[in-house]
């Protein structure tokens, strides 16, 4: 019994110093972090400021690869099926993690037994923007005139299914309005639309969105987070601008493929916290509209993604657009 004991004591002691050594001698090659967004906006920023950190750190490089299409399904199919080796990581956000469960029949994926979440990079509430003719001043004024001309008035997003877009569904449910869809290929082009008054209003992330309301551009009449953001200090948040309760963001998350080892998801989540809380990188995620975040260590993640996943599956289901696409 005791000769066991010590063989299992050993045994523990190399499995142990075995899952060190692969944590440190981690990476071994270049790693890939897959992004399911174009170069330049918000999520591909942020994946080039972590690959150049982690390059400084780890020691070999990280390098992003944009894999567009399907909102996103492409890119986390792609990561889902590599090598569990961290070698091939993605960054993305709550549409490929929690949206795209409700939406899709046949989703490729599952996001919370295909992947290995390592952290939360990073979040971005919305702006719930107009118009500067729309004739209401305040987002009270705002759901009477809604209310007064219902299926009248006409909304833009980003595309169907995206966060923008299930964020105007959720405001609509809670404020008991109704407008009319109108889906774009993107979020530049439905501002652009804003702005030149052929449609009233959206929810946009705040990416440049502070200095289209500086101009005169846009108007903001709430913002979807719990408190004030330092970025627009003077807008309110919609739950106190007259919709107790309302609130929506979108997340970031960097995962890597199912059974991963723990120890390299615990050194990439470690550096990453040390990532977030560097100088200067907060206010790099204030250009582009994102919040840092103090993510829950790992093993709590995939419940944090089940819960959001009951969020969107809620909205999805009440504006009837479940298993849509």
């Amino acid at each position: 019994m005791i000769l066991a004991r010590l063989i299992l004591v050993v045994l523990l002691q190399v499995f142990v110093l075995n899952s060190w050594v692969k944590a440190w001698a981690y990476p071994e090659r270049p790693v890939t972090i897959v992004v399911p967004y174009a170069a330049g906006g918000g999520i591909d920023v942020i994946a080039r400021m972590m690959a150049q950190r982690f390059s400084e750190k780890l020691g070999k490089p990280f390098v992003v690869e944009n894999r567009l299409g399907a909102g996103g399904v492409i890119a986390s199919t792609f990561v889902a099926r590599a090598p569990a080796d961290g070698h091939t990581l993605l960054l993305a956000s709550d549409a490929q993690f929690a949206i795209q469960v409700p939406l899709r029949k046949n989703l490729p994926y599952n996001p919370t037994k295909d992947f290995a979440p390592i952290a939360i990079t990073g979040s971005t509430p919305f702006a719930l923007v107009v118009n500067p003719a729309v004739p209401a001043k305040s987002l009270s004024e705002f759901i009477a005139l809604a209310k007064s001309k219902p299926d009248d008035l006409t909304y833009g997003s980003s595309g169907v299914g995206g966060t923008p877009h299930l964020v105007m569904e959720m405001f609509k449910i809670m404020s008991g309005t109704k407008l009319q869809h109108i889906p774009y290929k993107g979020t530049a082009q439905a501002l652009n639309d804003i702005i030149s008054g052929t449609i009233p209003v959206m929810f946009a992330g705040l990416t440049g969105v502070p200095s289209l309301l500086d101009s005169g551009k846009l108007r903001a009449l709430g913002v979807s987070s719990t408190s004030r953001l330092k970025v627009l200090p003077s807008i309110p948040t919609i739950a106190e601008a007259g919709l107790p309760g309302f609130e929506a963001f979108g997340f970031v998350i960097l995962a890597a493929p199912a059974g991963t080892p723990s120890s390299i998801i615990n050194r990439l989540s470690s550096e990453l916290s040390d990532f977030n809380n560097a100088p200067g990188v907060q206010e790099r995620y204030d250009r582009i509209g994102y919040l840092t975040e103090r993510s829950p260590p790992p093993e709590e993640l995939v419940k944090f993604i089940e819960k959001q996943i009951v969020v969107w599956t809620d909205v999805v289901s009440k504006a009837g657009l479940l298993h849509s696409q």
